[in-house]
């Protein structure tokens, strides 16, 4: 009787297990056939500006991470090298909402007649300023300091 009662609780362990993956795997199939999620934009950027004076250019990459269904994070790396052959390496991040718009810390200062709307934040003596479409795809992105005015903009 013992032997039945450890099978029966065996097989009932396998089927929760089982339907667990069943179920997860539905759901990634239903994201991945409704073109997954959205607001998942990596992207390329090309920079151009100045910094301590000199010109410089460079590339830029953005990552984005899913924190949760109502907040999203992108991290953005841009290096950039001076006529000296001076490499510097910049880092901004931009968190946003489930609605696609930035959390609570940046500021709206500007939309243009084609829905690119204009967002900055200040920290750490940098002022950050993203221009951001639909699903928070920035298609440019600014960072400002006394040294430095770099801006990226997406390939």
């Amino acid at each position: 009787m013992g032997e039945r009662i450890a099978v029966v609780g065996g097989i009932l362990v396998v089927l929760t297990i089982v339907t667990a993956l069943s179920g997860f795997c539905m759901v990634q199939v239903y994201e991945n056939m409704m073109g997954g999620d959205p607001f998942n934009q990596e992207n390329l950027y090309q920079i151009t500006g100045t910094v301590q004076g000199k010109d410089v250019t460079g590339t830029g990459a953005s990552t984005y991470y899913k924190e949760n269904d109502n907040l999203r994070i992108y991290d953005f790396s841009v290096d950039t090298e001076d006529s000296d052959k001076q490499s510097r390496n910049f880092h901004a991040t931009l968190l946003c909402y489930g609605d696609g718009k930035p959390t609570d810390e940046f500021r709206l200062i500007d939309t243009d007649a084609e829905g690119i709307h204009t967002w900055t934040y200040e920290e750490g003596g940098f002022v950050y300023t993203y221009c951001i479409g639909d699903n928070c795809k920035v298609h440019s992105f600014t960072i400002q300091s006394g040294q430095c005015d770099i801006t990226a903009d997406i390939i």
